[in-house]
Order: C-alpha cells, then sequence, then structure tokens
C-alpha cells in the first residue's frame, strides 16, 4: 500500500525540483490534506521559491471528477504506451486530453 505522509510528498517535491529546468516556477494544485501542510513541507517550500502550492476548496466535490478524468487518462496512456510515457507525461501534455469531453 503506498503511503502519503509528509516524506512521500517532499520525496515528490524533490523528484519534480531535479528533473525539472531550474528556470521554471512550479505550480501544484493540491487538495487541502495536512501531508501538504506539514511544518517540515513548508521549511522546504521556504527554500524552494519557485514552488507554488495551489489548495482547492474544501468543499469542491465537483474537482473529483477533474481526478478521475486525469487518472483514467493516466491508466490508459499506461497500458497503451508503457510506464515509459509516465516518466515524460508530467513535462507536457497530450493533444489527447482535447479528445476528452
Amino acid at each position: 500500500m503506498k503511503r502519503h505522509r509528509h516524506q512521500e510528498f517532499l520525496r515528490f517535491l524533490r523528484t519534480i525540483d531535479r528533473q525539472t529546468p531550474k528556470k521554471r516556477d512550479l505550480h501544484l494544485v493540491l487538495d487541502n490534506y495536512a501531508t501538504h501542510k506539514h511544518s517540515n513541507v513548508k521549511t522546504w517550500l521556504a527554500k524552494h521559491p519557485r514552488f507554488h502550492l495551489h489548495f482547492t476548496p474544501t468543499s469542491a466535490s465537483w474537482l473529483n471528477q477533474v481526478e478521475r478524468f486525469f487518472g483514467l487518462t493516466a491508466l490508459r496512456w499506461e497500458s497503451e504506451y508503457g510506464k515509459e510515457l509516465m516518466s515524460g507525461l508530467w513535462g507536457g501534455g497530450s493533444p489527447d486530453v482535447g479528445n476528452w469531453h
């Protein structure tokens, strides 16, 4: 089972930091899960000002549909193209996204 603690979130942030050109600002849209607001995360973010966190409203159930869309799209791409695509997916989009309604 995957864990969702602040340690895993920091590992995720460090990975993005290493794999993204330093000249780019990074905007992350997150839910209000306490992991994303942990004091260690806040300390790390203060030292990495190119990261900008945007939190979804607490009662934004319509965003669940957006999450489902990206989750299903990721699973479909992974099954069609393999896991190699997933490593590059977050760096860019796909024209396929425009075909969903």
